[in-house]
């Protein structure tokens, strides 16, 4: 049983964190877009 616990713990951080960087990059392309004049385009994610 502890280990599949640990298991389980470990896949969450993973995917945890995997999910933050995910999130950045998507602010970055976001902010990238406002940036370049172009904010009336709607990203599919925000709307």
């Amino acid at each position: 049983m502890q280990t599949a616990r640990l298991g389980a713990a470990r896949a969450l951080k993973f995917l945890a964190q995997n999910g933050i960087k995910t999130i950045e990059k998507l602010i970055r392309k976001y902010k990238n877009i406002t940036a370049s004049g172009c904010s009336d385009i709607e990203p599919a994610w925000i709307a």
